[in-house]
């Protein structure tokens, strides 16, 4: 149930955003949130001294960042699991996951925010690939094969949401306590994709609404092959488990298959 008097956290995992971090947290917390915002970043024990970086900030603000400093680099899946879990022990009310490097832009998180607050929906996904949104400092290359994956995820999985890769979505509390975050089975990327798979299949009320989104500016980008290649074997995997859930059902009777 939500609460009379909401609260929300920024879930913002870092390696080597140093140059990023900064300028992010202090835009965020000049937005004129809806309800009162808090950000938590789950750094990776990241070389560049993000973490550092964040702690100074945190001089500024004690009350509204607060900083998860894992010994190494987990994977992103893992870290927002943590920061998930962060958010239910601490009552937070709505939870929003996005990336460090500013591809998402900072004043969509009021939309997100007030999207999910209304009644009618669980879950709101900002996305790249619904009317009216935007996407820029993207190669051509790269928006090919960001779309024609997230066309084999829908096909693969059987589930309708457009981007189904996206990091830019406000989950309310009560999802999150009812996923059963500790049987999540991906670490990396294809994380965002169970997620929002797992979400469908519980039945929760999803959302997408047009953002901004582009390329990064500073730092390099987490996407290699060794990625895409890990996130077709999980995707597998979910849809193995999911066929053998179905086959199951069909055998012995249960009355429903979804979670």
């Amino acid at each position: 149930m939500k609460s009379s008097s909401p609260k929300a956290l920024v879930v913002i995992p870092t390696y080597n955003e140093r140059y990023n971090i900064v300028p992010l947290l202090r835009e965020l917390l000049s937005l004129p949130s809806p309800i009162p915002l808090s950000i938590l970043v789950v750094d990776d024990s990241s070389p560049d001294q993000t973490a550092e970086s964040v702690k100074e900030e945190q001089k500024r603000h004690p009350s509204s960042i607060y900083l998860l400093l894992r010994e190494k680099k987990s994977g992103i899946g893992t870290a927002y699991r943590e920061g998930f879990q962060f958010a239910i022990a601490h009552h937070f009310d709505f939870i929003v996951q996005m990336d460090a490097d500013f591809s998402h832009d900072p004043q969509d998180v009021c939309r997100l925010l007030e999207t999910c607050m209304e009644p009618v929906y669980d879950v709101v996904i900002g996305s790249r690939y619904v009317a009216n949104s935007r996407i820029s400092g993207f190669s051509f290359v790269r928006s090919f094969f960001s779309r024609f994956f997230c066309m084999c995820a829908r096909f693969l999985l059987r589930f309708p949401v457009r981007d189904n890769t996206g990091g830019f979505v406000c989950y309310s509390r009560d999802v999150l306590r009812r996923l059963e975050l500790d049987t999540l089975r991906s670490a990396g990327y294809v994380f965002q994709i169970e997620m929002k798979y797992r979400v469908w299949l519980a039945q929760f009320r999803l959302k997408e609404i047009p953002i901004s989104f582009k390329g990064r500016v500073k730092g390099k980008s987490k996407m290699s092959l060794g990625i895409f290649l890990e996130a077709v074997w999980v995707l597998s995997k979910i849809r193995f488990m999911a066929d053998a859930k179905l086959i199951y059902t069909w055998l012995f009777g249960m009355d429903s298959v979804r979670n």
